[in-house]
């Protein structure tokens, strides 16, 4: 989360609950992400003094993205020349 006292990083416990006490009172921006999620973002979260914010996240399945890099090689062949080589073994 991010407010008046910059950004806050929290983790949930196994029920998925979450809590960010001492907050500063003011508007927050609150980010939920996990890997295999698609993240969401609360904007415009009020936080008071002594209040408790009740805010349940929702998160989809995300999908799932792969980067496959090819990397060309330089030619086999010769294109420039058409004699033979020796290294070439008839067997």
């Amino acid at each position: 989360m991010t407010g008046p006292q910059g950004a806050k990083v929290v983790t949930t416990d196994a029920e998925g609950r979450f809590a960010a006490p001492f907050l500063t009172p003011g508007k927050y921006e609150v980010r939920a992400e996990l890997q295999g999620f698609r993240a969401i973002q609360h904007e415009n979260v009020t936080v008071a003094l002594g209040q408790t914010v009740d805010m349940p996240l929702k998160m989809e399945i995300g999908t799932i993205t792969e980067l496959v890099e090819v990397v060309g090689a330089s030619d086999v062949v010769n294109k420039k020349s058409t004699a033979g080589s020796p290294l070439l073994n008839s067997g």
